[in-house]
């Protein structure tokens, strides 16, 4: 596991931040930690294996903190639509969740008939999963991070701000796009 140091970019407002924790990184995916959040990158497609090693970090996760934990999902606009296994694979994924996950995004960036039609997807998916946490759908990760900046249990003064949560999930974005691992 690598980390890398988000506080390299400085925002007027935003709180020193911890480093974001490098948990998986391949050529489909991304999966990052930063306190009490698991961030995550999905790439080109949405694999069902994957979907269940995320899982196995939502769980260690979930012994950490257990006042709660955030998570956002971050699908790349050439994401490709999960399949009927790896929709069932996420079902489980945001089961696992239930009692510990106080906030869950999915961010699929674009606009368009289709892009819309993947958020619809997405949404339907949750829906039907019934996770038992507050669970939506945004367009930017800039939007994510400030809702889960309002729901996300603080585990260290300062509360995260939305400029932190988003810059952990930007630097996650970042070093997926330059080939880190």
């Amino acid at each position: 596991m690598r980390t890398i140091d988000t506080s390299s970019v400085h925002t007027v407002g935003a709180n020193p931040s911890p480093e974001l924790e490098i948990l998986e990184m391949r050529s489909a995916h991304a999966f990052g930690s930063w306190r009490n959040m698991l961030i995550i990158v999905w790439r080109h497609e949405t694999a069902s294996a994957a979907v269940r090693r995320a899982k196995n970090h939502l769980l260690e996760m979930r012994k950490a903190y257990p006042h709660g934990i955030g998570l956002m999902q971050v699908a790349q606009p050439q994401a490709k639509p999960p399949d009927a296994a790896t929709r069932a694979a996420i079902g489980d994924f945001l089961a696992a969740g239930r009692g510990a996950v106080a906030c869950s995004s999915v961010v699929y960036g674009g606009t368009g008939f289709w892009m819309a039609s993947f958020r619809a997807l997405v949404a339907g998916v949750t829906m039907l999963a019934r996770p038992g946490f507050p669970h939506h759908v945004f367009e930017s990760v800039e939007e994510a991070a400030d809702w889960h900046a309002r729901l996300l249990p603080s585990v260290d003064p300062p509360a995260p701000s939305k400029i932190d949560i988003r810059r952990a999930a930007d630097a996650l974005i970042a070093a997926m796009a330059q080939g880190k691992d």
